[in-house]
């Protein structure tokens, strides 16, 4: 049972380290993000993901903070 919760962890760290680079990739990553999430507690809480740590959630907020602006100016919007 041990290795399915470190394969758990694993996975959610890799998707916490992905940085879209497109909105159909950034949308996709949140609608995988909810639909796994069925009751709020799914996500670790605790997560190590590189040099970087804290609640799941709050990991792929700061990614899509990073990303985001991006995405925005290439589109021709301003930021």
């Amino acid at each position: 049972m041990h290795e399915l919760w470190d394969a758990e962890g694993v996975a959610a760290a890799e998707l916490v380290t992905v940085l879209p680079t497109t909105v159909a990739g950034l949308i996709a990553l949140l609608q995988y993000a909810v639909e796994a999430d069925t009751d709020g507690e799914t996500w670790p809480r605790d997560l190590v993901a590189g040099d970087r740590s804290g609640a799941w959630h709050h990991l792929l907020i700061e990614n899509i903070a990073e990303v985001l602006p991006g995405m925005i100016g290439s589109q021709g919007s301003a930021v």
